[in-house]
């Protein structure tokens, strides 16, 4: 492996809260472990960032600075993800050049922000000439060097006319970008499902998992929904919440109440060993989705944002998930459970967990999905471009 020089570092624009999500960052700290390996200093730059995630980074072994939230407010046709992002474009870029003016140049430059697009990257190119890496999924136009999208069957045709001429397209789920502990944990546990399976033993534990911010607390919805199907067969109902959780108070009371079903992990750092000891999750769609294939967690996937749906539907086809359905206004706590009845996702539940066999060919067709190196073959580009040309 060739190590970067001494002074190589890789600026990294992300940011996540509980509006936001924490996909953005949880999927960019795979990447920086993985560009690590090589020598690099990584330093995150982030406009929204709470201190539970902050200290991810840091403990991690990465830098974090943190980008003043003032500006101009965004313009009218900015849409959602420019009213989370909370000023333009053109600001943020200010913002950021600003930020790392008395620094040296980064190696390389890595955005993952849908509120951040072509603009901002033709921006950032007038202040440095390195390379500019875009990680995306919402099939829009760029002016990077090079374009992720670790969409499950996304194909660089998807991006036809929306990039310079030459600009390579890394798609589909071999790039996605998982921490380095699901591909080292990924034999035993896929090892230990296919026994499980052989032998014909019963479900033992449910997971809800909506998401690192979830401000609706639907995994609170979920949790009280699917409870009695907990509890009539004898099951743990885990809630994963993650570091931009705002209900955590509400949820652990739900659960002080349910008589030891509801089990409430939050701000889990071995996920990967956590999605290998559950045998069904209902689960948010998006990158999370990615996580439970590459362990053949058998899944029903919900999608949270109109960008997860084509994922969910992709999979669905493949036999990979079960597509429950998508959350439409998640309005108050009601509204919530009204569409999730409306999904049947209780029914559903209980229908997969009583069927081994079903469970089976949901963890058989997940795993060939993603194997959990996409963030060691990514790291390999990002070097690649550094030293100016592209790993294969």
């Amino acid at each position: 492996m060739n190590e970067a020089a001494a002074q190589d570092w890789i600026l990294i624009r992300a940011d996540g809260s509980a509006p936001i999500g924490v996909g953005h960052i949880v999927r960019c700290l795979a990447l920086a472990d993985a560009l690590k390996a090589y020598g690099y200093r990584i330093r995150f730059f982030c406009r929204h960032v709470g201190d539970t995630l902050g200290s991810w980074i840091a403990d991690a072994g990465h830098f974090l600075t943190r980008l003043p939230q003032d500006g101009p407010p965004p313009g009218p046709d900015a849409g959602e993800y420019g009213r989370l992002l909370g000023t333009t474009e053109a600001h943020d870029a200010q913002s950021l050049l600003a930020a790392i003016d008395t620094l040296t140049p980064p190696a390389a430059i890595v955005v993952d922000h849908y509120a951040l697009g072509a603009g901002w990257e033709a921006a950032i190119r007038e202040g440095f000439g390195c390379p500019i890496l875009a990680i995306d999924d919402l099939t829009r136009e760029h002016v990077a060097d090079c374009l992720v999208d670790s969409t499950f069957g996304r194909s660089a045709q998807d991006y036809a006319g929306l990039l310079p001429d030459g600009v390579p397209v890394l798609a589909g789920a071999d790039y996605a970008m998982l921490r380095a502990d699901f591909a080292q944990l990924r034999p035993d546990i896929l090892a230990s499902r296919d026994r499980g399976f052989r032998q014909k033993a019963p479900a033992r534990s449910l997971l809800v998992a909506m998401g690192g911010g979830d401000p609706h607390n639907l995994t609170g919805c979920l949790a009280e929904m699917l409870r009695p199907v907990a509890a009539e067969r004898g099951l743990k109902l885990i809630a994963m919440i993650g570091p931009a959780f705002p209900h955590e108070a509400q949820l652990c009371e739900l659960a002080a109440s349910s008589a030891g079903t509801i089990e409430v992990r939050q701000n889990v750092r071995d996920v990967a060993r956590l999605l290998g000891a559950v045998d069904l999750c209902v689960g948010a769609g998006g990158s999370a989705s990615l996580e439970r294939c590459c362990l053949g967690l058998p899944m029903i996937s919900i999608a949270i944002a109109a960008n997860q749906i084509p994922l969910a539907e992709r999979l669905d086809r493949a036999g990979a998930i079960v597509f429950g359905g998508a959350v439409g206004g998640r309005g108050d706590g009601a509204a919530c459970a009204a569409e999730f009845a409306e999904m049947e996702i209780t029914h559903l539940a209980g229908r997969i967990l009583d069927n081994i066999g079903w469970r089976e060919r949901l963890s058989l067709a997940a795993r060939d999905v993603a194997d959990g190196r996409g963030a060691e073959r990514l790291a390999r580009h990002v070097h690649g471009m550094v030293a100016g040309g592209f790993a294969v």
